[in-house]
């Protein structure tokens, strides 16, 4: 049987929030993070933004940041220009040099955030 009781209830049937961990060692697991449960709206949508690093939706339910992981020279000048246009704040690259040059002097021109990405092979 799955599940935590504490006093007579169901952990996390009760309080204005309530925490799970998934950490790796845990009986569920997502290899890292965890569920948070509030029981009111308006508390769900204070804590919303901060389930992506602070980061909230924008009206139409995007991001203003990028994480690409593609491989190599696969974002080119004209998508940098493309992701810069359509709002995007930051952008951390997670691979081996996704961006070529000429996209990554888009992204310093614009002064938006930008972490270069290189891996190790």
């Amino acid at each position: 049987m799955l599940g935590s009781r504490w006093r007579g209830r169901n952990v996390g049937a009760f309080g204005d929030l309530v925490t799970f961990s998934f950490h790796p060692n845990k009986n569920i697991t997502s290899i890292e993070g965890g569920a948070l449960v509030v029981n009111d709206d308006d508390e769900a949508r204070r804590v919303e933004p901060l389930r992506f690093h602070g980061i909230a939706y924008l009206p139409d339910r995007t991001r203003d940041v990028a994480f690409p992981g593609a491989t190599e020279n696969e974002i080119s000048a004209a998508d940098a220009k493309t992701l810069v246009d359509q709002g995007c704040r930051c952008v951390s690259e997670g691979a081996n040099m996704p961006t070529v040059p000429e996209g990554v002097e888009v992204f310093l021109r614009a002064k938006i955030l930008y972490g270069p990405g290189k891996g190790n092979r």
